[in-house]
């Protein structure tokens, strides 16, 4: 059969292609005019409530955890919200982080409004629903506002001592948390709560702790909640890490520092053992390609280790950048992608590499999560090969027995 497109049929889907992009546009362009229309600054509270739609309103209620006001008219509510906010502002202050923070500063030092060009969608919206802050066009720029009449009142509490002590808390226990699942993947709240009390060596409410990981994950973090765990957003199957903790109760989470964690936090963090610098240098020597290209790479390849992906999906990966030739290439490539797998701390492992917990005098071997399936690929073939079939590796063994350990 022909895999070749008639001119009329290409047309056609050319054409809708097109009217496609065309929708995307003026959907965004009618979104934009919505949440970006002009706005004469200085402009009070209760001018900005009157702008928003009854149900915005209802977000901005719920937010604050407003009961027994959603019978009440649009005009009704926006006078209860009038009064309602500002006498929320501090409790608003004391639940967000120094990246919230920096986004009310930089609107209050700006004169109430600024241009922000590096924040979601998400984010935008955690900010309107707070009532504190609302959206428009300011001078033809489409800028995040805090009310006028709320601005002197913001500029007093983010100064005080109270709320700059709680945003540093803040900040530090949502980093603590991104580090211990960047390591783990994920963990039971009591084991979350265990961990925390004893990194910062002092009680911590669970409830408090949970709602401020919950309202961070309205902002937009990377924190997903699931049957009674907080777990990272990469992870695919919770249920299967879970079993594989169960399978290893003699082994307990790596005793990672408090600046180990905080430094796992960072966006684009990784782990850059030995093993990772001499894969680095492999690709570069072997490979026409920057250093930088190579780092991206071997980077990514960690984070497949870590989540407990087999050599196989490795190499199944490696394809999309390197053309290997034959079998003896992918053979002298593996060696170090195996002993950066037997140096990289894994999930399954629980924050643990596999050398830290081989037994003594052992060969070493990648130790990698129990696999689900193959993803392997003949390198001559270019077909996946089953975990019945003969190892591509030329070892004779069936692929189960070998690669796809």
């Amino acid at each position: 059969m022909s895999n070749k497109v008639s001119g009329n049929v290409e047309k056609q889907l050319l054409n809708a292609l097109s009217n496609m992009k065309e929708t995307v546009i003026l959907e965004k362009e009618k979104r934009d005019k919505k949440l970006y229309a002009t706005v004469d600054y200085p402009i009070s509270l209760e001018d900005t409530l009157s702008t928003k739609t009854k149900a915005e309103l209802d977000f901005i209620r719920k937010f604050y955890e407003l009961q027994g006001l959603s019978a009440l008219k649009k005009a009704q509510l926006i006078e209860v919200l009038n009064v309602s906010i500002p006498n929320h502002l501090e409790s608003f202050l004391a639940r967000i982080d120094a990246e919230r923070m920096q986004v009310i500063k930089k609107i209050l030092q700006n004169g109430g409004y600024y241009a922000f060009t590096d924040l979601s969608h998400q984010k935008i919206a955690y900010f309107r629903e707070s009532g504190i802050v609302a959206t428009g066009s300011i001078n033809g720029e489409k800028v995040l506002y805090i009310p006028a009449d709320l601005v002197e009142q913001l500029k007093a509490l983010c100064d005080s001592t109270d709320i700059k002590q709680a945003v540093k808390r803040n900040t530090e226990l949502l980093k603590i948390t991104k580090g211990i699942l960047f390591y783990y993947g994920a963990v039971s709240y009591n084991e979350l709560l265990s961990m925390i009390e004893k990194l910062l060596k002092k009680p911590v409410s669970l409830l408090k702790y949970l709602e401020l990981l919950l309202d961070s994950r309205v902002y937009g973090s990377e924190i997903i909640f699931k049957d009674g765990y907080v777990q990272h957003d990469e992870l695919e199957d919770l249920d299967k890490l879970k079993n594989e903790h169960n399978m290893r109760p003699h082994i307990g989470f790596y005793p990672f520092t408090k600046e180990q964690l905080l430094q796992a936090s960072e966006p684009g963090y990784i782990d850059q053992t030995a093993s990772y610098q001499q894969l680095v240098q492999y690709m570069v020597t072997h490979y026409p390609m920057k250093k930088s290209e190579a780092e991206n790479i071997v980077g990514e390849i960690v984070f497949l280790i870590k989540k407990g992906k087999q050599l196989g999906e490795i190499l199944l990966y490696l394809q999309e950048y390197i053309d290997f030739q034959d079998v003896d290439e992918v053979n002298d490539f593996m060696n170090p992608v195996t002993t950066l797998v037997n140096h990289t701390k894994q999930w399954h492992l629980k924050g643990y590499a596999p050398k830290e917990i081989r037994k003594p005098n052992t060969k070493p071997t990648a130790v990698l999560a129990t696999p689900a399936s193959s993803n392997m690929i003949d390198i001559k073939s270019r077909q996946k090969v089953g975990r019945n079939e003969s190892c591509p590796c030329g070892s004779g063994k069936k692929y189960k027995k070998c690669c796809g350990k």
